[in-house]
């Protein structure tokens, strides 16, 4: 059965590096039986640029680049609300399935 999958690159500063070539040899996998979409921050980066440094194949994989925000989740002291605010942080991101 195959599933949308968002691979959710955070680092915002910088080239393309490790965290970048992890997540492009995670969604090349990946793509080959599920519909796969790398969110990232970097202006930079290109399906075509990032397959090139990577050695992957993405023609399958479709690339979104979003604003990076700050955290606002860091005030909560009880490990249970810093999890229910990281989990609301980027909810912008990820559109709600119908």
């Amino acid at each position: 059965m195959a599933v949308r999958v968002g691979i959710y690159n955070e680092p915002c500063d910088g080239g393309i590096g490790g965290s970048e070539i992890s997540v492009a040899v995670l969604a090349e996998a990946l793509s080959s039986r599920h519909e796969v979409e790398i969110i990232h921050h970097k202006p930079c980066i290109e399906r075509q640029r990032l397959a090139g440094i990577s050695g992957t194949d993405l023609s399958a994989v479709r690339m979104r680049e979003v604003a990076a925000e700050p955290y606002a989740f860091g005030d909560a002291h009880a490990p249970w609300r810093r999890y229910k605010r990281a989990g609301a942080w980027r909810g912008s991101v990820i559109p709600t399935c119908p």
